[in-house]
């Protein structure tokens, strides 16, 4: 299977590169493949035969790009990405349940078509649908089919320097659109059975269980994320401990929680012996335990990539073959990818595949470094290893995705590892047993203090100095670092002395990488408006300098926004920001603030020159054929006195960046229109990002 999926896997990374049309790949494969089978039966030389193995792996590239560019949204002449779209109504069908929280059901959705002239158009693709519903009303579940009467509209908000990028996570998932539908504007017309709907029923009565248990609150919403991947009561204080102690991954429902279902049924039903009989119906009883688990968390794709790979291993040990770890490692991989090829551009694919296959390289070799006596310091160093293994090779994507690192990861894995697979099981008793009487009783007393003592724990480690430092990697830094890992490997491991001439070239493309990498930073420069939600704030960064103009008095009482301006400090690598009021800009006295010049109403730096529009202030083209790089507006209220010569060829971006009225919003922006200068709504589109 390593054989089979490595080129599979390659060709369908590389599609997004090689822009091949997909008929000259279709007949690449099939000239590959057919040659490279006479070659292989070929009686002849080793070499001959080798080279037939060689071509079959290029056959099988080719079907990766294949098979990823026909199931691309261009390849499809019926999908979104290839119409135009009206108000609706929409015909959709729930794929996977999000979450709730409040009046707000959150779910991916499978577009079945638009109602136009009281006639269904079919089309295809996915969309994030998000649905406001009353208290009393019953929630969707995944295989309802719903009329939804909304505009789709496009994910293109612009996101924050350093903030969540939803076009990019939307993408990642195969999604490109959204349907908003408020209350009374969404109906359910039917339910299409799905696999999970037996569990469906049971996971509610769990929910519902352990909302009536003693649990306190904040160890209830635990035992639901753990057990049954609800993580929609988690408060942010407990998402952060656990992120920043590096324990983040016991939180989501994946292979983790998966392993310890498998290994639990497989240590329970060991006493059945090592018959044919004994291995077959073990076999059974752990694959309807495995695919049980699945169902009754949702089935979401983190379960089922693990599902399918533990599956692979009882069937093989049921037909009592080898089992390979990686072998079934590939399989799997394979197998989701032949699914659906868009998976490999998941993160949550990337982060589970990397952390399993750095378990099965480096677990031996890093155990057996080291050989206690004790068997509980043995038991100590197999989970230490276990956390090192899987950190080796998530650890430089997760600093790429988070521009982070938990440098505490090891002692609160140890921890927190062991004591969430006790209370896993734990959990899984009370559920059952927690209203017999004293015995109910005891397992929620335990089950409490070994969860607090979870919090206690992530949180001390997350609150360490150092416990959580900015590190920031580029894709390419990215690639290099994990090209090095396998070479250090090769060398160090599996004795490929060769090797060690690789590692050398790597280490001096790395310095160069990493040095001009700095170099940009400190010669880049950024003028930026924040998506902040009425509240206007927009920077200037030159170089590790950030300056910051907003409502400086008020900046403090909106943690939201002081949290956007350190996301955007800690992506970028800035010093603390200096504060800039909008009221010091429209003074009549020159402002010196960093490497900024403010005062009547302009606000410039060597690379930008900004003007911010004030009711009270007319509007003044620069001299000399010069031009504004934006123009701010806050109230669009205040462009109706300025008349068109005055911003025709003497602006090159209006933003407006207050909270206007959606008449006012649409003048202005039809004025720019005829004006032909670009124009940037905040409210709309986003923040306003413009590099130099």
């Amino acid at each position: 299977m390593v054989r089979f999926a490595t080129p599979v896997i390659l060709g369908v990374a590389f599609s997004s590169v090689l822009l091949v049309p997909a008929k000259v790949l279709l007949i690449a494969q099939l000239l590959t493949g057919i040659t490279a089978f006479f070659m292989l039966l070929s009686p002849r030389s080793v070499l001959y035969r080798k080279a037939g193995g060689n071509l079959l792996f290029l056959g099988l590239f080719c079907f990766g790009l294949y098979w990823s560019a026909v199931h691309t949204p261009q390849s499809d002449p019926h999908h979104l990405v290839q119409q135009r779209h009206g108000e609706g109504p929409w015909a959709v069908q729930v794929k996977v349940v999000n979450g709730s929280s409040g009046r707000v059901f959150r779910a991916d959705a499978r577009v079945i078509g638009q109602f136009q002239d009281d006639s269904l158009h079919a089309y295809t693709g996915n969309v994030l649908l998000a649905l406001l519903a009353n208290a009393d009303e019953p929630l969707p579940r995944a295989g309802d089919r719903l009329l939804v009467e909304a505009p789709l509209e496009r994910i293109d908000r612009v996101a924050d320097p350093g903030g969540f990028d939803r076009v990019k996570w939307a993408a990642s998932r195969g999604m490109y659109y959204e349907l908003f539908a408020p209350e009374g504007h969404w109906r359910p017309v039917d339910h299409r059975a799905q696999w999970t709907d037996p569990f469906t029923g049971l996971r509610a009565r769990i929910s519902t269980w352990l909302d009536g248990s003693e649990l306190p609150l904040r160890e209830r919403s635990l035992v639901k994320a753990l057990v049954l991947g609800q993580r929609d009561e988690l408060d942010s204080e407990q998402r952060q401990a656990f992120s920043r102690s590096g324990t983040i991954h016991v939180l989501a429902v994946s292979g983790m929680h998966v392993g310890l279902i498998f290994a639990i049924f497989s240590f329970v039903l060991a006493w059945w012996g090592r018959s044919d009989r004994a291995r077959i119906f073990r076999g059974l009883f752990i694959l309807l335990a495995l695919w049980g688990y699945a169902g009754l968390t949702g089935g979401s794709p983190s379960v089922l990539r693990a599902t399918i790979m533990f599956s692979l291993f009882t069937l093989a040990n049921m037909a009592e073959q080898r089992t390979d770890h990686l072998n079934s490692l590939f399989g799997a991989a394979l197998i989701l990818l032949l699914v659906d090829p868009g998976m490999m551009w998941s993160y949550g694919f990337q982060l589970s595949f990397l952390a399993v296959f750095g378990i099965i390289l480096f677990y031996r070799p890093l155990r057996g470094l080291l050989l206690p006596e004790s068997k509980l310091m043995a038991s100590i160093w197999a989970l230490a290893v276990v956390s090192i293994s899987a950190q080796l090779l998530t650890g430089p994507l997760s600093v790429h995705l988070f521009k982070a690192f938990p440098m505490w990861f090891l002692p609160a894995n140890i921890v927190v590892v062991t004591a969430v697979g006790i209370a896993v099981n734990a959990s899984v008793a009370l559920i059952a047993l927690y209203k017999v009487p004293v015995l109910g009783t005891v397992l929620t007393w335990a089950l409490t203090k070994l969860l607090q003592g979870v919090g206690i724990i992530t949180a001390f480690v997350g609150g360490l100095p150092g416990a959580y430092p900015d590190i920031r990697i580029g894709a390419w830094t990215t690639v290099l670092i994990y090209l090095l890992l396998f070479a250090i490997s090769a060398w160090l491991i599996w004795g490929w002395r060769s090797m060690r001439w690789v590692v050398t070239g790597l280490v001096v493309l790395l310095v160069f990488d990493i040095e001009e990498r700095v170099r940009s930073i400190n010669t880049s420069s950024t003028f930026t408006v924040y998506d902040s939600g009425g509240f206007p704030m927009a920077s200037m960064q030159s170089g590790r300098n950030l300056v910051v103009l907003c409502d400086a008095d008020s900046l403090k009482g909106h943690p939201a926004m002081l949290k956007r301006l350190e996301n955007h400090r800690r992506t970028v690598g800035l010093n603390e920001p200096l504060l800039l009021d909008h009221a010091e800009v429209q003074q009549n006295v020159l402002l010196d603030r960093g490497a900024t010049l403010s005062g009547a109403g302009r606000w410039s730096s060597p690379h930008f020159q900004v003007a911010v529009l004030d009711s009270g202030r007319a509007f003044e083209p620069l001299h000399e054929g010069r031009t504004w790089d934006v123009l701010l507006v806050q109230d669009a209220r205040a462009l109706r006195h300025v008349p068109d010569s005055a911003l025709q060829g003497a602006v090159q971006h209006l933003v407006l960046w207050g909270s206007s009225s959606r008449w006012s919003r649409n003048q202005v922006q039809e004025r720019c229109a005829a004006l032909r200068i670009p124009f940037h709504a905040v409210r709309e589109q986003g923040a306003f990002v413009l590099r130099r």
